[in-house]
């Protein structure tokens, strides 16, 4: 299945305090690029010198984990709602806002539990945040109204990254999500490390290369932090079981404020996502989120 990017553009940006001296955190802008099916394995033996190069610049891990069950939909939900299945109520791909087996803990809108796009819409109303992906799906994770713009498109995953990048030019949003399924595709197509697959790993690498470039060119890469991920592994041609491949995703972050060439040595789990998020964003998490900022990826670690 697929995966997903917010629209303060998971694009975070620290800004250096007047007097010089530490990083000091501000709404800014943060990019979520978010990539269905990729794992660390994927990365290891495909050619990605743009993933290097937001590892070198940031902090990393390739032992993040997927929440149970390691669906697509599940792992989505998790990443920004910032709980486990078991309190969102994602449990498979079947999930609908009206339709579901276990009712959300919490809910923001009619089913859905609370998402950052939500808190940052209510507690920024003025922050524009642009949702662009190729899995039509995920769309129906999010409450109604948050997103300033949303772009779904199905399995075109060159149409949302140009519908994206656009977005990014005109509007210059403070959150961006990007979620791109073509390495989830071929995975299901030819099988988790075929050649295939490590040639979609490839196109998704040179995908983010345009977006650093974008970013470069507009004078907004200083100012912007980028969150790279995925919703799961993958093993033969499948995943949702209980394999370390299917499990491990990679966690990329770079940008003001953030560490360098940094290796996170703590577990993350999928949902502490939303709360790295928010704390980018300078948003106040859910009372009914479990997720933890990733305070060690910070040069300020609080």
């Amino acid at each position: 299945m697929r995966c997903f990017t917010l629209n303060r553009f998971l694009i975070l940006a620290g800004v250096l305090s007047l007097s010089g001296m530490l990083p000091v955190e501000a709404q800014q802008r943060v990019i979520l690029f978010g990539v269905d099916g990729l794992s660390p394995q994927g990365i290891a033996e495909a050619n990605t010198p743009n993933i290097h190069r937001l590892i070198k610049s940031g902090a990393w891990t390739m032992h993040a984990r997927a929440v149970m069950p390691t669906s697509s939909s599940s792992n989505w939900a998790a990443m920004i709602m910032g709980a486990p299945t078991e309190l969102t109520g994602v449990t498979s791909n079947h999930w609908q806002p009206d339709s579901f087996t276990i009712a959300p803990a919490c809910q923001d809108a009619p089913g859905v539990f609370p998402t950052i796009y939500s808190l940052e819409h209510v507690q920024h109303p003025a922050a524009r945040i642009g949702i662009f992906t190729d899995w039509t799906d995920y769309v129906r994770l999010v409450e109604p109204g948050v997103a300033s713009k949303v772009y779904s498109v199905d399995e075109k995953e060159d149409d949302a990254l140009e519908h994206a990048l656009a977005y990014l030019e005109s509007d210059k949003p403070e959150v961006l999500f990007l979620h791109l399924d073509l390495v989830d595709n071929a995975g299901h197509a030819h099988g988790w490390g075929s050649p295939e697959y490590l040639a979609a790993v490839e196109k998704t690498d040179a995908m983010l290369g345009r977006l650093l470039l974008t970013l470069e060119k507009m004078k907004l890469r200083d100012s912007t932090t980028i969150l790279l991920t995925a919703d799961h592994g993958g093993i033969g041609r499948t995943h949702g079981g209980l394999s370390m491949s299917e499990l491990e995703i990679p966690w990329v972050i770079s940008g003001p404020g953030i560490r360098a060439n940094y290796k996170i040595e703590t577990t993350i789990m999928q949902y502490d996502t939303a709360a790295t998020l928010a704390r980018l964003l300078d948003v106040k998490p859910s009372p009914c989120w479990r997720s933890q900022a990733v305070n060690a990826a910070f040069i300020n670690a609080r």
